[in-house]
């Protein structure tokens, strides 16, 4: 409670107190009088009724008046005085003591009230006229003090609430200027605090967030309108940051996430337009690497393409995924520094090849290509590591056939084998060779049951 409101309780405590107030005459009358009466005059009327098991006692002359009451059932004394337009009302319970005190001002009024227990106490006021109504209220609670502080305009209103505990602060506002209304709550204590606005005009509505927590603070913004939404949220922790943001214009969507460690920074971006195209692009880049992957999608028509491209260290990578109805295109490529390798893959109704290459250190360079359609299937290897070697086969419904090639220490070693089906039969045919000399043939039939 601040000290202009508390002088001013202790006044009116001191003043207006039960016990004060009931050292005036009206007391002693109320005292010795114990059956109801009615005494009028020209200037002065005096009356004691029992209503309700409540004793009342008044007494009024001209410009003034006094009552004193006493309900038996809550042992309750009331006590209302009034002269020349002033009016001071006293509550006191067994427990507790309240009042009220109103005097004209100007065009309008002035009203106090106070309250207070052995461990609570309260102090209002608030002023009342035709085109400008003010006020607060404030008290103090054990160990906790608050306030209200308010006012209402033709063109607007104003609302204000805190609190103070030996641990933490917190409190409310709003108000209302023309046609816009807003609001505000905040928190704070020892270790954290948090503040938050909100704002209202028209068909908009937007607002802020603030806060900290230890190390930890965070952000957001946001607002809503008819045709659009806005949120952003971000964080910071030392040299860790992060956040997400969204935006919906109509029947669109943006979405992102990001998030930053010292140099090193990554984020997503999340698109919909509302029409079944979407993308989605993951990036991110530091000290010693850099990547980005970019995802995009039409639904009306079923295709996808995925594309990746970035380097860590020494290694670097791309790659495109391609994805439509009844097709299907894959293309890698990678390099670190003691490799390389590319592979490409294609699918589509009825066919399908690919094709695989790469060297290294230690499996020395290779490529594969093969390719399969409803009726065959093919494939050839070749490569070199110290010796230079090829690898072709195929297949239909009939025939298999199979090559290998070997050259190795001068000299060149084949392997070439054929299977054919025919009658419920199987012939295979097939031969080793070293420089052209057959090692090995054959020529076998096997009977098929």
């Amino acid at each position: 409670m601040d000290q202009t409101s508390l002088t001013r309780l202790l006044q009116l405590k001191t003043e207006y107190s039960f016990e004060e107030i009931s050292k005036k005459p009206i007391f002693r009358i109320f005292s010795t009088r114990n059956e109801p009466y009615l005494y009028q005059s020209m200037s002065r009327s005096e009356s004691l009724s029992f209503i309700d098991n409540t004793k009342i006692l008044e007494l009024i002359g001209t410009g003034y008046g006094q009552k004193v009451g006493f309900n038996d059932n809550s042992k309750t004394w009331f006590v209302e005085l009034w002269i020349n337009k002033i009016v001071v009302k006293i509550w006191k319970s067994p427990d507790r003591e309240w009042g009220e005190l109103i005097q004209p001002v100007d065009n309008g009024s002035t009203t106090e009230r106070w309250n207070y227990l052995p461990y609570e106490q309260e102090y209002e006021m608030f002023h009342l006229s035709p085109e400008n109504d003010y006020g607060f209220k404030c008290g103090k609670n054990n160990d906790c003090e608050w306030k209200e502080i308010w006012h209402t305009r033709p063109t607007s209103k104003f609302l204000e609430k805190y609190w103070i505990s030996p641990n933490s602060k917190w409190g409310e506002k709003e108000g209302k200027e023309d046609d816009r209304t807003w609001g505000e709550k905040w928190y704070e204590n020892y270790d954290s605090r948090e503040s938050s606005s909100w704002n209202e005009q028209n068909e908009r509505k937007w607002g802020r967030v603030e806060g900290k927590q230890g190390n930890t603070t965070w952000n957001e913004e946001w607002s809503i309108e008819p045709e659009r939404k806005f949120n952003n949220k971000w964080w910071a922790d030392g040299i860790k940051k992060w956040g997400i943001k969204s935006i919906i214009e109509g029947i669109s969507e943006t979405h992102e996430e990001w998030e930053e460690i010292g140099t090193s920074r990554k984020f997503k971006i999340t698109k919909d337009d509302g029409f079944g195209h979407k993308s989605i692009i993951t990036e991110g880049y530091g000290d010693e690497y850099k990547f980005k992957d970019e995802f995009t999608e039409d639904v009306s028509t079923g295709e996808m393409m995925t594309q990746k491209q970035g380097y860590s260290n020494k290694r670097t990578w791309s790659s495109i995924i391609k994805q439509s109805r009844g097709k299907f295109y894959v293309h890698h490529i990678g390099q670190d520094a003691n490799s390389s390798w590319e592979e490409t893959w294609n699918e589509e109704p009825g066919f399908k090849w690919a094709r695989k290459k790469g060297s290294s250190p230690e499996w020395g360079s290779w490529e594969e290509y093969w390719k399969e359609t409803s009726d065959t299937k093919e494939c050839k290897k070749w490569g070199k590591n110290g010796e230079e070697w090829f690898e072709e086969w195929k297949e239909d419904s009939t025939n298999k056939y199979c090559r290998k090639e070997q050259r190795k220490h001068g000299k060149i070693y084949i392997q070439e084998w054929k299977e054919i089906y025919k009658d419920e039969k199987m012939i295979t045919k097939g031969c080793f060779l070293e420089d052209g000399i057959p090692v090995k043939e054959w020529d076998d039939i096997v009977i098929l049951s």
